[in-house]
C-alpha cells in the first residue's frame, strides 16, 4: 500500500510533468542545452571530451546527457522528461527538508510548489540547465545529513555534493554552507566549542573525504587516458580566464534583477526573514537558508558572469523560507478557508496556477515556429551522404537533428564569436577559420550576418544563397 511520502512524491512528479509538458516538444529552448545534447551524443560515438568536442563545463553534465541517450535513445522529448523528473525529485526533497524543521504539510507542499514554479515559468528555466542537476545533488547532500548526523551520512553528504561538483564547480559553495550550518547548529545545541571542533574533525572530515572522491576518480579517468592536459586546462586554467572584472553596480543590478524576476516568491521570503518567529525549528531553518543563500550569492557573483540561469542555485534556500509563510500569514489562512467541491482554496489556487503555467509555456514556446526543425527537415531533403553543414553562429542543435558530428571541436555557436569565450578557451581563431575554409562544408547556416567580416566575405565569395527562413536564417551552399 502506498505510503504518504510516496503519494507526495508521485503527485509532485505529476505536477512537474504537467506544467512542463509543453516544453517537451520544441527542438530548441536554449543553446547550452543543445551543446549538452550534441556533446553527449558525440561521446557515445567515441569522441574524446575536451579534444574532439570542447566546452567549458565540467565533464559530469556531458556524461549525464550521454547516459540519457545511451539508456533511452536519441530523443529531445525524453531529455526534457528527464529534466522534469530532476525538478520534481528536487521539489520532493525540499518537501522533506521543510518537514524536517516544520511538521506542517502545507508548508512542505508550498515549498515544493514554489520550487517547481521558479524552475518552470521563467525564460531562463525552460531548458535543461546544468543547475537543475547540480541542485538535485546539493539537495540530496543536505537531506541525507539532516535525517541523521553520523560520520557515515556526513560522508554520503560529501559524496553527493562531490557528484554535483563534477557537474558544476560552484557546488563547492553549497557544501561549504552545509558545513558551516552544522557547526552553528552544534554550537546552538551544546554551547561547547569542544563539540564544534569534534564535529569538524569527525563529520566534517568525512564530508571532505566523500566530496573529493568523485573529482579524484574523474582526474584519474583522464590521467590514465591520452588527453589529461586538455582536461587540466579546462578544469584548472580556463576558469581563471573565465572570471571577469565586474563593477559593483553590475553586481548589485544582478541581485536586483533576481528580486524583480522572482518578486512573487520573494514577498513571503522577506516577510519571514524579517518577521518574528517563535518556533525554535523555524529559527534553525532560517539559519540554514540564510547561510546557504549567502554562500550561493557569493558563488554566482564570484565568476563575474551575470547569467540569469545562475539564479537557480539560489532558489532552494529561498523557497524553504517562503514555504513557512503559508502557516504564518493571514492571507493564506483566508484562502484556505474557502471550500468548494471538497477542495480548499489553497488546492484550487495551486491547480489554477498549474493550468496557467501549462498555457503560458504552450503559447510562448509551442506556438512559435520551430525553426531548427524546419531547417533540419529542409536540409535532410537537400543533403547527400557525406555532405556536411556548419551552423556558423546559431542552432548547433542542427548537428543533433541531422545526426552529424560537428566539423570543429567548439560546438557552441558563440565560442568563435565572443571575445570572452575566445580568451577563456585560448582559441586560435586563424587556425580554426582556415580549417573551416579548407573543409568547405556544403552548407553553412548564418543568422543575419557573421560578426567576423573576413569569414562573412569568404562565405559570399565561395557560396551561393540557397534558402532564407524568416528573412533571418540564411542557408548558403558551396558553389562547385
Amino acid at each position: 500500500m502506498p505510503t504518504k511520502d510516496s503519494k507526495v512524491f508521485w503527485l509532485l512528479i505529476l505536477a512537474t510533468l504537467l506544467v512542463r509538458f509543453p516544453l517537451f516538444f520544441p527542438s530548441l529552448l536554449d543553446h547550452d542545452e543543445s551543446t549538452y545534447m550534441v556533446i553527449g551524443s558525440e561521446i557515445l560515438k567515441g569522441k574524446d571530451l575536451y579534444v574532439d568536442v570542447i566546452d567549458l563545463k565540467p565533464p559530469g553534465v556531458f556524461w549525464f546527457f550521454a547516459l540519457i541517450e545511451g539508456a533511452f535513445g536519441k530523443s529531445i522529448f525524453l531529455v526534457r522528461i528527464v529534466d522534469a523528473l530532476l525538478i520534481g525529485i528536487s521539489a520532493f526533497l525540499l518537501f522533506k527538508i521543510q518537514r524536517r524543521f516544520n511538521q506542517s504539510e502545507n508548508a512542505g507542499w508550498f515549498t515544493a510548489f514554489l520550487f517547481i514554479l521558479m524552475n518552470t515559468l521563467h525564460f531562463f528555466t525552460l531548458s535543461f540547465n546544468n543547475e537543475h542537476l547540480m541542485v538535485l545533488f546539493a539537495l540530496l547532500a543536505i537531506w541525507i545529513l539532516l535525517r541523521k548526523e553520523t560520520v557515515w551520512t556526513a560522508f554520503l553528504c560529501g559524496l553527493f555534493a562531490g557528484l554535483g561538483f563534477i557537474v558544476k564547480y560552484l557546488v563547492l559553495f553549497d557544501v561549504a554552507a552545509f558545513g558551516v550550518f552544522f557547526l552553528v547548529l552544534t554550537w546552538q545545541r551544546t554551547k561547547s566549542w569542544a563539540e564544534v571542533v569534534k564535529w569538524a574533525l569527525t563529520r566534517g572530515t568525512a564530508m571532505l573525504l566523500g566530496f573529493v572522491i568523485p573529482m579524484g576518480l574523474t582526474i584519474l579517468y583522464f590521467y590514465v587516458g591520452d588527453h589529461f592536459e586538455a582536461f587540466q586546462f579546462i578544469s584548472f586554467e580556463a576558469p581563471g580566464n573565465y572570471a571577469e572584472e565586474t563593477s559593483w553596480f553590475d553586481r548589485l543590478r544582478f541581485l536586483t534583477d533576481f528580486n524583480i524576476a522572482y518578486l512573487f516568491y520573494l514577498i513571503p521570503f522577506y516577510w519571514m526573514i524579517f518577521g518574528k518567529v517563535e518556533k525554535e525549528s523555524w529559527k534553525q531553518l532560517r539559519w540554514l537558508a540564510l547561510i546557504w543563500l549567502g554562500f550561493t550569492m557569493l558563488s554566482v557573483e564570484a565568476t563575474g558572469k551575470m547569467f540569469s540561469h545562475y539564479w537557480l542555485q539560489m532558489v532552494p534556500p529561498v523557497v524553504l523560507i517562503s514555504g513557512l509563510a503559508i502557516d504564518h500569514l493571514k492571507v493564506f489562512k483566508k484562502i484556505k478557508s474557502f471550500k468548494w467541491k471538497g477542495w480548499n482554496g489553497l488546492q484550487w489556487s495551486g491547480l489554477s496556477i498549474l493550468i496557467f503555467g501549462i498555457a503560458l509555456n504552450y503559447f510562448t514556446e509551442v506556438r512559435k515556429p520551430d525553426y531548427p526543425k524546419i531547417i533540419s527537415n529542409y536540409l535532410k531533403e537537400e543533403m547527400k551522404p557525406g555532405d556536411e553543414v556548419f551552423p556558423a553562429n546559431t542552432y548547433q542543435i542542427l548537428y543533433y537533428l541531422l545526426d552529424q558530428s560537428p566539423i570543429i571541436p567548439y560546438v557552441h555557436s558563440s565560442l568563435l564569436i565572443r571575445e570572452g569565450h575566445v580568451k577563456t578557451l585560448e582559441i586560435d581563431l586563424d587556425y580554426w577559420f582556415n580549417f573551416i575554409k579548407e573543409k568547405s562544408p556544403r552548407f553553412i547556416m548564418v543568422a543575419d550576418t557573421y560578426k567576423i567580416e573576413s569569414f562573412q566575405q569568404f562565405i559570399e565569395e565561395n557560396y551561393k544563397l540557397k534558402k532564407t527562413f524568416d528573412n533571418r536564417f540564411h542557408i548558403w551552399e558551396l558553389e562547385k
